[in-house]
């Protein structure tokens, strides 16, 4: 996997969740933030499209949990 899109990931999940742990845990669940709810769930995904100028699918949008499995599907998209 593409460290460069992890990093990404990573960078625009804290800019929403504002939770270290993100940056600092290699799989980082996001369903262990304080903040993550529904919206900052599409906020991630919505600064992650506008990173990589493309749309979530639906089946996308609820298909992930962890750092790894959001960059996977990140990645496949590119």
């Amino acid at each position: 996997m593409d460290q460069n899109v992890i990093n990404d990931v990573k960078r625009l999940a804290f800019e929403v969740l504002k939770d270290e742990r993100i940056m600092t845990e290699e799989n980082f669940n996001f369903m262990d933030a304080e903040k993550m709810d529904s919206v900052n769930r599409v906020a991630i995904l919505v600064a992650i499209e506008k990173e990589y100028d493309f749309i979530f699918k639906l089946k996308e949008i609820s298909s992930w949990n962890t750092v790894m499995e959001l960059a996977e599907i990140v990645e496949k998209k590119m």
